[in-house]
Formats: C-alpha cells, sequence, structure tokens
C-alpha cells in the first residue's frame, strides 16, 4: 500500500517536471545550421554496453567518421545504472531512472541546431513511460530528425511510437516487415541494412567429418527458450538417430527438453567467454515459432552471429537479415517437421555444413558491413 502511495506521489512529481521540461525544449528549440563537415548526432534508447543501442546506433561511429563526417553519440544511461535503477520495482529508484535520464535528454536540447541531423533511436527519452510523443512534438523544429526502429516497439506502446513515426521527418528500419508498417504513416520511412560488429566473432574452423563430434549450438535468454523447448521432440529425434552429435545450450537457466547430450553454460561461469563458446557449434539453431508481428518485425541477433561465425544455421522465416538465401548462405524452416528433416539432411552431408558456414560469414561481410553501408545511411540523414 506504502509502494503504491509513494509511486502515485513520485509519478505526479514526474509529470510536472515534464510539462515543465517541455515548455523549455519548445522554447530552446532552433532550426538547425548547414555544416561545411555534417554533423550527426546519435541517440541510442538502449544504454552504453547493451548491444541493441550499440549495433543498431552506436557502432556507426567509425564508418561514419571514415566518410568524413561527424558522430556524436549521447548515451543517456549505461548498463549498471538501467539495471539498478531501470528495472528496479522500488518506485524512488525507478523514478530517479526516469527523472535522470530525462535531465540528461534536456541538456542537449540547447545544443541541438549545432548538428545538420538528428539520428534517434525508438524515442528522444528512453523508457519514457507516457503514451504521447510530446518530446518529439518538441524537437521536430530541428528541422532533420529521424527515427530508428528495428523491432516492433509499437506493441508494447502503439500510440507513442505511432506519433512518433508521424512527427519525425524521416524514419529509419532493417526490414521490408517494418518498412510496410512505417511508410503507411510517413511516407519518408527508408531501409538502413542492419550491420554487426562481425569481426569480433572467431571464424570457426570446421573439422566435421562422419568420424567426429558435431555440436548443434544455442544461445539466449530463458524466455526464447521457449522456441527450442517447442522443437524439443525433433531435437531428441536427432540424438537418438546420431550419436556424434552433442548440444550446446547458452543460457542462464538449465530448460529440459528431452535432451542427454547436453550442456548448459552461462555468463558468469568459471572461464567462460561468450564468442569462444559460440565458436564452438558446428550448426546453429534459430527457432522463431511465435507468429506474430514482433517476431515477424525482428532482424535476428542470432542469426547474424551464426553468420560472423561462418558456422552453419538453421532459422524460422522469421526475423531472418537481408540476403540469405535458403540452401545457400543458411537454412529457412516453416515447421516441426522441418526442423527434424532439414538437420537430419545436414548431418548426412557435412561437407554442406562447411559450405552453408563459408557462404554465410561472406554474406555477413557483404551486405552488413557498417562501412559498405555508410554511403547508405549517410544519404538518409543526410542528403534526403
Amino acid at each position: 500500500m506504502l509502494n503504491k502511495t509513494i509511486n502515485k506521489l513520485l509519478h505526479l512529481a514526474f509529470l510536472t517536471f515534464v510539462r515543465i521540461a517541455i515548455m523549455y525544449a519548445r522554447f530552446i528549440i532552433k532550426k538547425h545550421k548547414t555544416n561545411k563537415k555534417k554533423n550527426i548526432l546519435a541517440l541510442p534508447y538502449y544504454p552504453l554496453n547493451y548491444a541493441g543501442g550499440h549495433e543498431r546506433i552506436g557502432d556507426w561511429k567509425n564508418a561514419v567518421e571514415a566518410h568524413g563526417a561527424v558522430f556524436e553519440i549521447h548515451w543517456a544511461s549505461d548498463e549498471s545504472f538501467y539495471k539498478s535503477h531501470g528495472l528496479s520495482k522500488n518506485p524512488w529508484k525507478k523514478y530517479r531512472f526516469f527523472f535522470t535520464l530525462t535531465w540528461r535528454r534536456l541538456s542537449i536540447i540547447k545544443t541541438l541546431h549545432q548538428y545538420d541531423s538528428i539520428w534517434i533511436q525508438r524515442a528522444f527519452v528512453p523508457f519514457f513511460p507516457f503514451v504521447d510523443a510530446v518530446f518529439e512534438k518538441a524537437i521536430a523544429a530541428h528541422g532533420n530528425v529521424t527515427y530508428d526502429f528495428y523491432d516492433a516497439d509499437y506493441e508494447s506502446n502503439y500510440n507513442l511510437v505511432k506519433n512518433t513515426i508521424k512527427v519525425a521527418q524521416k524514419v529509419t528500419v532493417p526490414n521490408t516487415f517494418l518498412h510496410d508498417f512505417c511508410s503507411k504513416i510517413n511516407t519518408k520511412t527508408f531501409k538502413v541494412p542492419f550491420s554487426f560488429n562481425f569481426s569480433k566473432y572467431p571464424i570457426h574452423e570446421y573439422a566435421v567429418t562422419n568420424n567426429l563430434e558435431i555440436i548443434i549450438g544455442w544461445a539466449g535468454a530463458p524466455g526464447n527458450f521457449e522456441n527450442v523447448r517447442k522443437i524439443g521432440d525433433q531435437l531428441v529425434q536427432i540424438e537418438n538417430e546420431f550419436p556424434e552429435v552433442r548440444f550446446l545450450f547458452v543460457c542462464r537457466e538449465k530448460i529440459d527438453v528431452g535432451l542427454k547430450r547436453v550442456t548448459y553454460t552461462k555468463w558468469g561461469d568459471e572461464g567462460f567467454d561468450y564468442f569462444q563458446t559460440l565458436g564452438l557449434f558446428d550448426i546453429g539453431i534459430n527457432p522463431l515459432l511465435k507468429d506474430d508481428e514482433r517476431t515477424k518485425a525482428k532482424t535476428s541477433f542470432k542469426c547474424m552471429e551464426y553468420m560472423s561465425l561462418g558456422i552453419a544455421f538453421l532459422t524460422s522465416q522469421h526475423g531472418i537479415p537481408n540476403g540469405i538465401k535458403h540452401n545457400e548462405s543458411g537454412i529457412i524452416v516453416y515447421n516441426n517437421q522441418e526442423w527434424y528433416n532439414e538437420i537430419k539432411e545436414l548431418l548426412q552431408n557435412t561437407e554442406r555444413i562447411k559450405e552453408l558456414g563459408t557462404n554465410a560469414r561472406q554474406l555477413i561481410e557483404n551486405e552488413h558491413d557498417y562501412f559498405k553501408n555508410t554511403s547508405q545511411l549517410l544519404d538518409v540523414l543526410i542528403n534526403t
């Protein structure tokens, strides 16, 4: 009861603070200047050291600056503050997080006009707990503000996302599904390929023959492991028929799917190295069996990681990165029976495992490299 009262009072205080902040933003915001050296301000949604903020926004920095532009990044929070306060159920910590992030973003409003382009991931204030695009409407006066969406974020806050897309000068997305959704609201919606830091992944050295162990692997959170569990019967069938197969799952919980030759490992285990562990996989799996909008709108990190490792992988049809072709750079699976059939066929032709892995690595180097995609990004942010 006490927590509810505190939460209500803090919420009212935060609302007052936001109203004042919006008045300040409307008063102070100016139209951008045009600079000889193109200046871009990037505002990630996710905290420093969180993949979603780095891979989609922050990690463009070196490539953009190699093209002669300035790319400044403003992180609203870091990983430790997000975990200790943003995810906390304690109302004092939770609202301290909201106040801090709003204040940090307010602190840069008076400098926005110095940048030719503002590139914002999802929302001006990350994790903003309201339903209208109040800050987004205010800073639209800058004149060149682009918002990026790489997931079906509208499912959790439809009105905020819809209104943000509406007031944006431009919108960037990584795939056709999101392009179709956003372009119905804002015709200036552009596809910018999802790029990836593939060089930090060790390329898997295949030595698979019919006499050697073959590791089938998956990595992810316990909630997503539900997708692996749904194909558990097919994986057990594979285990029973192929004695050389072993399974390796990177997950913080051990969830039983009926397998006997399976190893679970996780962050925090003694000697655990994420990249080296993924590098042990001979075959990666990416089942996404929930047929909803969030799944369809994904650009799968797991597929990107498998491609970076240069390993053969099987994936559901949802969320696959651009350029993947069935039986060429990956195997696209549509139902449970196909999961069994396709894995079995791979295990019966181990040379094909190596070929698929090589093609997957080549694809990510060709299609998902920051430096190769920078011109396309700059055309949208600066020239369009």
